[in-house]
């Protein structure tokens, strides 16, 4: 006989310690939008060091396609034939809240160096920046320190988009974060790195309950992959709600079987966003309840 809960009275009980909001992106620029141009930032990123000037791609000229959105960011490293030599570029942005001591979060972004960057200088050529170049990303709490190394990609080579991921613990609030162009070669060469589509996403401990694993995101974009929000090893009977950043209900199960494709209880699929669940599950600790991310991209 399948267990009877009451879903109404849980709701309920839950609502009142439901956050008034659920978490937004941590970056207010994460795709380094914005107006194409050398020399020119993407809204929300600012050069820390005062000799560093990332661009804005792709130019007019640049058949070099952004991996997410229309422009991505460039920094270059300097080797010789500079005012500032053995230098490299930076950029930092403004946590729109802060990666909390202690907690685990995993930073993905999708890098790539190009072949045909450089500059002329007269009497010898075409100076092309093709080393072999890498990203160190820091974390810090004010905005006028580098901070600690949370991220470090050694090299990166390539005219395609790769996803580079990494998974870490502040050791103390980070309120900043800074993106330096690092060089694998000898530092009297030049080179460059992309920068597109940077996601910080919190792991949440509770994503694994026990025996069976609830996902903090799914993609229900009809490319039969992820679909659906699927919970690995779930148990029978158990019932999942789903509430939209208001705290409206917008999907119910009394007998789960992680069918939720990202339809509202109407059939019309609901947008892109962060939603809040409520697994309650007989047997196993009786409920559970976290954010899950309905992507569509």
């Amino acid at each position: 006989m399948k267990p009877k809960v009451c879903i109404s009275y849980l709701i309920t009980v839950i609502m009142a310690l439901m956050p008034a909001c659920l978490p937004a992106q941590y970056l207010s620029n994460p795709s380094f939008e914005g107006p194409a141009g050398i020399s020119l930032n993407p809204p929300g990123w600012i050069p820390f060091d005062m000799f560093s000037t990332p661009d804005t791609e792709p130019l007019e000229c640049d058949n070099f396609q952004a991996s997410d959105g229309d422009t991505y960011m460039t920094l270059v490293v300097r080797g010789s034939h500079s005012i500032h030599p053995g230098t490299v570029e930076n950029s930092q942005a403004a946590l729109l809240q802060p990666l909390e001591k202690g907690s685990k979060y995993t930073i993905s972004l999708d890098l790539a160096s190009r072949d045909n960057l450089g500059h002329y200088v007269f009497g010898e050529g075409f100076i092309r920046y093709e080393a072999a170049s890498g990203l160190k990303v820091y974390g810090s709490n004010s905005v006028s320190e580098k901070g600690t190394l949370v991220m470090e990609i050694q090299e990166v080579i390539g005219r395609e988009w790769q996803t580079f991921s990494h998974t870490f613990q502040p050791q103390e609030d980070i309120r900043y974060l800074l993106l330096e162009a690092g060089l694998s070669g000898p530092s009297d060469l030049w080179g460059n790195i992309l920068i597109d589509h940077m996601i910080i996403t919190f792991e949440d401990e509770t994503i694994v309950q026990g025996e069976f694993k609830i996902p903090n995101v799914f993609t229900p974009n009809g490319d039969a992959i992820n679909d659906s929000f699927v919970i690995k090893g779930l148990p029978p009977y158990s019932s999942l709600i789903i509430l939209d950043r208001s705290g409206k209900e917008v999907f119910r199960n009394e007998d789960y079987q992680n069918q939720w494709n990202g339809n509202g209880m109407d059939g019309n699929p609901l947008p892109a966003d962060t939603y809040w669940y409520i697994l309650i599950t007989p047997g196993l600790s009786g409920k559970h309840k976290g954010y899950v991310y309905l992507k569509r991209d």
